[in-house]
């Protein structure tokens, strides 16, 4: 296989992989914007459970995706900067993709999803007997939600993602670089 054929494929394989990240992240945000809806009921607890469950998936499945990147695509053979590389740009479209579907959510199906939900916190809260200074805490933080645009909400994303990506990218790189078919 010729140089370019092998980068392609290589770009390929992290494409792919990052739309099954991407598409996990997508899960995960729909089931938290469950939660949030029904942050009043037993519902809400579940959904809670579920996305933490979906958020933990993440790192070993990408961790996964790549180990099998390096395994059948790579003849066992991966350095740290390939590796990491592969891992930066599989996150780079996950990332991309979850932006997209956080933007067209909060555009178009949800726009007042977060004061929705301060409504919802706040009735929550008097109804469990919570004390006035830590309601308030909730309800101010869904309210300020409540006013970023969706573009706002797509960027803060990004830009949270983006940090966290590549200081994961760079652990899972450590864990799976293989210099040569002999080392483990």
């Amino acid at each position: 296989m010729s140089s370019t054929n092998k980068k392609t494929n290589y770009i390929e394989s992290a494409l792919r992989d990052g739309t099954i990240l991407g598409c996990l992240w997508t899960a995960t945000f729909a089931v938290s914007m469950i939660m949030i809806k029904n942050i009043d009921n037993a519902y809400g607890i579940a959904t809670s459970i579920a996305s933490v469950i979906l958020c933990a998936a993440s790192p070993i499945t990408a961790y996964k995706l790549t180990k099998k990147h390096r395994d059948c695509e790579r003849e066992g053979v991966i350095t740290f900067g390939e590796a990491w590389i592969h891992i930066a740009t599989m996150y780079l479209c996950a990332i991309i993709l979850s932006a997209i579907a956080q933007y067209l959510f909060f555009a178009f199906i949800t726009p007042n999803l977060y004061s929705d939900a301060a409504i919802a916190i706040q009735q929550l809260a008097q109804q469990s007997g919570l004390d006035a200074q830590t309601t308030e805490v909730f309800v101010s933080t869904f309210r300020e939600a409540g006013k970023l645009s969706a573009a706002d909400i797509a960027t803060s994303q990004i830009t949270g993602h983006l940090a966290r990506s590549l200081i994961i990218a760079a652990i899972i790189a450590m864990m799976l670089q293989k210099n040569s078919r002999n080392n483990n």
